[in-house]
Formats: structure tokens, C-alpha cells, sequence
């Protein structure tokens, strides 16, 4: 497992930036930061451009520096025996939120599934009733990671990035293929702690373990 950090500020563009030392050999990008940093479409795009065919998943939290700032933390993430694929799902209201967690999980091959990583709008979707939905259809394996995305500054709108732009009113997630793949729960800044053990199931005190940078 190998992973590069990335930052975006509005000054500055992404740093590193393009090109990427992981490149199109990269298996996730994870992104979060302000709502300011999301709706920079051509940030989004650049991390995209770096990285061609990768899923990009990430959203709004808490973890802005300072009022109305406009940053982002990525972190690229290349799986050694793992693969992650993504799904995304418009959420028509709260009572449509158990029918796209079906739909998120229909969208997931279930041959070898062993984690799904769930983000979603904290406003206009049901947690509790989204999670139930992938439940419903996921492989009994499958473990459930989710977090609502949310903005301190902002409370009454939040970004979800599932692919594609930032955009309310949606939920995403990743599926994650691999016996070697473990995921824990975060913090609201840091949903996510991803690590990839060695093939040899031995877990070693060195291995790589992601937590997703904050802003």
C-alpha cells in the first residue's frame, strides 16, 4: 500500500500537484475540506486529471482552519492485492433514503466485497434508514463504514463528491475488495482509517495505515 498526500489551496493549487508519483496506478483518491475548496469544479478536476479512471470520494467537514477558507486535503491511495470501486445514488427526500441505500448496493459487485465506506448529505438523507438499504442487499460479509457530510461554518448545506462534482442531496460509496484491507472509524474530520496488511496476513508493526488528512 502506498500513499501520497495532496493540498489545494486557492493560491496555491494542488501541492504536489500533476504529476502524480502514483498517477493512473492509483486505486482510491480520498478528498475533504471546505465548501468553498468543493465547489472549485477545476480542482476537482485537476485531482482527476492526475489520477484518470480513479474513484474520487471524499465531502465537506469540520475541519476548516479558519472561517470561509477555501482548501483541500487528498490523499492517493494505491492498493498492492485490493481494489475499490464506486457507487453513487441521487436522494430524491429522507423517504428515499432506505431505496438508495438499495440502489448503492446493487451497484457494487458483490464477488469478494469486504468493506463499503459510505458518505452521504446529513441533511436531506436518513442515516440510519440509508444503512439499512445496503444492508438489505449487501453480501453478509460486507462491513458498513458510513459518516454524514458536513460543513461548521455552513450548517445548512453540505457537499458529497461521488465521482463526479460536489453536489447535495446525494449519498456515494466505495466498496473495497480484499481479505487484506481493514477499515476503523474516524473522526468527523477523519471518517476513514484504511490500512492494506501484507499478503502474508502477518501483521507487521510497520504496515501503512491511511487516515484521511485533514485540511
Amino acid at each position: 500500500m502506498r500513499i501520497e498526500q495532496w493540498r489545494w489551496s486557492v493560491n496555491r493549487g494542488w501541492d504536489p500537484g500533476a504529476p502524480s508519483g502514483i498517477g493512473s496506478a492509483a486505486s482510491l483518491a480520498l478528498v475533504f475540506g471546505t465548501m468553498g475548496g468543493l465547489r472549485d469544479r477545476a480542482a476537482l478536476d485537476e485531482l482527476r486529471w492526475a489520477h484518470p479512471g480513479v474513484p474520487v470520494f471524499g465531502c465537506s467537514t469540520s475541519s476548516e482552519p479558519s472561517p470561509g477558507s477555501q482548501s483541500l486535503a487528498a490523499s492517493i491511495i494505491r492498493f498492492d492485492h485490493s481494489e475499490a470501486r464506486l457507487a453513487r445514488a441521487r436522494v430524491a427526500g429522507i423517504e428515499d433514503s432506505h431505496a438508495a441505500g438499495l440502489r448503492l448496493a446493487l451497484a457494487l459487485p458483490s464477488w469478494g466485497l469486504s468493506h463499503v465506506l459510505v458518505l452521504f448529505d446529513g441533511l436531506h438523507v436518513d442515516g440510519a434508514a440509508l444503512v439499512r438499504g445496503l444492508t438489505a442487499a449487501l453480501p453478509s460479509g460486507a462491513a458498513i463504514i458510513g459518516a454524514p457530510s458536513w460543513d461548521r461554518e455552513r450548517p445548512g448545506e453540505t457537499l458529497v463528491v461521488g465521482g463526479g462534482a460536489a453536489e447535495s442531496g446525494i449519498a456515494a460509496a466505495v466498496g473495497l475488495y480484499g481479505k487484506q484491507i481493514r477499515v476503523q472509524r474516524g473522526s468527523a474530520a477523519f471518517p476513514f482509517e484504511i490500512e492494506e496488511r501484507p499478503a502474508t496476513a502477518v501483521a507487521e508493526p510497520d504496515n501503512d495505515v491511511l487516515r484521511a488528512a485533514a485540511v
